[in-house]
């Protein structure tokens, strides 16, 4: 399948729950989508985002930086993790299928979706705080609820809250056909400049 039929069927799955949305008031109100460069035409995800108060914060990241973090992050790089879009505290990764990345039985293996998850958490802290930023994952728990056999992921992180100690926040990989395959919950440990992390 060409990246671009992929991109689009990325973009019809991404899912937000009701619960963690609110509609914007106006226009002038809606956080910016950003859309990777080459990606199709369609807009109609993402308009919202969580915490709503906080929904007019302008995204302290660009696209070449997000790409550039995904180039250089040997673990993502391998797996030839895509940026999709973002915006205030949500990133979508595409993850093209390759034969390296099934376990016996013929399915995708769990550890993909995993990856997938933790990096997208990554990306989207970063739209809130910035590249420089240093956070590293405290905590994932995840659900395998469907399997994926030599197809093509999509996956999409949230950021729930983000603390001044923790952030929490939830990811879904889903097929192309909109399929839920994995949920997650993450939370990450914010760490400040001067501090250093110490394992509990």
């Amino acid at each position: 399948m060409e990246w671009a039929e992929m991109e689009n069927s990325c973009a019809s799955s991404i899912f937000i729950s009701k619960e963690m949305i609110r509609p914007a008031h106006s226009a002038n109100s809606q956080p910016p989508v950003i859309r990777a460069q080459g990606n199709a035409e369609r807009e109609q995800v993402m308009r919202s985002v969580i915490e709503p108060s906080k929904a007019q914060s302008k995204l302290r990241v660009t696209e070449k930086e997000l790409k550039r973090v995904l180039s250089e992050s040997a673990f993502a790089r391998i797996y030839h993790f895509k940026l999709h879009s973002f915006s205030s505290g949500i990133c979508t990764l595409l993850v093209p299928f390759m034969k390296s990345m099934e376990r016996p039985g013929g399915i995708v293996a769990g550890a993909i979706f995993m990856t997938a998850a933790d990096v997208a958490m990554w990306l989207a802290i970063m739209t809130r705080l910035g590249s420089d930023a240093v956070s590293v994952t405290s905590e994932m728990t995840t659900a395998f609820l469907n399997p994926a056999r030599e197809e093509n992921v999509c996956c999409t992180a949230s950021i729930l809250k983000l603390g001044e100690s923790r952030i929490y926040g939830v990811a879904e990989c889903k097929n192309e056909a909109g399929r839920l395959l994995t949920h997650h919950t993450l939370t990450y440990a914010r760490i400040h400049h001067g501090q250093k992390h110490k394992k509990d």
